[in-house]
């Protein structure tokens, strides 16, 4: 399992200094950062993803009228219309609404897009209210239910999931039911993960570590005991979201035999990819 945080996965952030989209506004507003609640606390975790929330209200928002947990992107189809090379199985935090993918996984989702341009996303049903217990639970189910249908249906498919905060939790909850699946998920990858310690291979979807990604930024309230609220924020702006994408782009070309294609393909995009999601 590979550790990352802030600027792209490399040694974590402090998250002091202001970002794009008025973090620092968001720090010193919320008040909430001085807490020092413990990792996976309730109350804590709802209050920095309804901070969040309101900061950035539905910036993520898919393109078109959307149904909840309908694929989304253009991907080219290769068992059927609901099938795509790879999909981004993806749960979003706390607060943020059905109808999209979240801040965090909506960035990770345009820059995976970059690099799998046939790639889809599919977003993951379950309440984003503030219960952590039965919520997780049930996303975890629609998650298995979803890739057992689309497997069948799609055998060609390969898979991704991933979750911020909250959203963690749910693939951390969806492992012990996608056991027979793990030769389809290339990867996983985590955002603020209050399960974060729970790194047994037995914990991930993929059954293995080595196709784990977990980015926990310094400070982060939620995976690292931090006081830092504007830390468990700034994942889709610092570089992780990125990274994140990075990592699931090059397991799906190493898994699908493609492993030359992808520093292309990077190498054709140098001058834009950091910019295009503004």
């Amino acid at each position: 399992m590979s550790e990352g945080g802030g600027s792209g996965g490399e040694g974590g952030e402090s998250g002091e200094e202001q970002t794009a989209g008025g973090l620092g506004t968001l720090k010193s507003a919320s008040g909430i950062g001085g807490t020092g609640a413990s990792a996976g606390s309730s109350s804590n975790l709802s209050q920095l993803e309804e901070a969040g929330s309101e900061e950035y209200g539905n910036s993520s928002s898919l393109e078109g009228d959307q149904q909840e947990g309908d694929a989304v992107g253009e991907g080219s189809s290769n068992e059927g219309d609901g099938c795509s090379s790879l999909e981004l199985v993806s749960a979003r935090g706390t607060s943020e609404p059905q109808s999209t993918l979240g801040f965090t996984e909506g960035a990770l989702f345009r820059y995976l897009k970059q690099l799998v341009p046939s790639a889809t996303a599919y977003n993951v049903r379950y309440s984003s209210d503030l219960d952590y217990l039965k919520a997780p639970q049930d996303g975890a189910k629609d998650v298995v239910n979803h890739i057992q249908s689309l497997a069948q249906e799609c055998p060609q498919q390969k898979f991704a999931i991933a979750g911020y905060s909250k959203g963690a939790m749910v693939v951390h909850e969806s492992s012990a039911g996608l056991k027979g699946f793990r030769d389809r998920i290339v990867a996983a990858v985590t955002f603020g993960d209050p399960f974060k310690m729970m790194n047994g291979a037995g914990n991930w979807p993929t059954g293995d570590l080595e196709r784990v990604k977990v980015f926990c930024n310094k400070g982060d309230p939620i995976c690292l005991n931090g006081m830092n609220v504007v830390a468990h924020l700034k994942y889709p702006l610092d570089g992780s979201a990125q990274a994140g994408a990075k990592f699931i782009a090059q397991w799906f070309q190493k898994m699908d035999g493609q492993e030359s294609s992808l520093s292309s393909l990077e190498d054709s995009r140098t001058s834009s990819s950091t910019n295009s999601l503004d």
